[in-house]
């Protein structure tokens, strides 16, 4: 048995359920592309992943990006009645402490963070290596 069974607890993953259609807004994400606003079907309470000291949010609309949107892999709660709902398997809803936003996406923010910065980092120390081997080869020319 389990400590949550055994104490009563329900503890079950949240199900992000988004209803009607998202809206644009105004707040960009890091490629200057804009972010949509849709409506959640029930409210659901909210962590971020960078920083659990922050206190959990409980929101009512979740953010998405313009590659959300366009994404393959949205399902309706009903089949055939959208209006009831969608959502995105396996995905996500996450608290960016930086546009002070909750955003639903493929992954946490902790985890695109550590992606990206180790991404960021093999192109910066490949721009470095290239630089190096340029100035190595103009100097054996010299």
């Amino acid at each position: 048995m389990n400590l949550a069974a055994l104490l009563g607890l329900k503890i079950e993953a949240v199900k992000v359920i988004l209803v009607g259609t998202p809206e644009v807004t105004n707040i960009v994400d890091s490629e200057d592309k804009p972010y949509y606003v849709a409506k959640l079907k029930s409210p659901i309470m909210v962590r971020c992943s960078t920083d659990p000291q922050i206190e959990a949010q409980e929101i009512d609309e979740i953010y998405l990006r313009e590659s959300a949107i366009t994404a393959d892999g949205w399902t309706p709660i009903v089949e055939g009645k959208p209006e009831e709902g969608y959502t995105m398997p396996d995905w996500v809803a996450d608290f960016s402490k930086g546009q002070g936003i909750a955003i639903y996406q493929a992954t946490s923010i902790k985890t695109w963070t550590k992606t990206t910065r180790g991404d960021r980092r093999a192109e910066e120390r490949n721009r470095i290596n290239d630089s190096i081997r340029k100035r190595m080869a103009d100097r054996k020319k010299d």
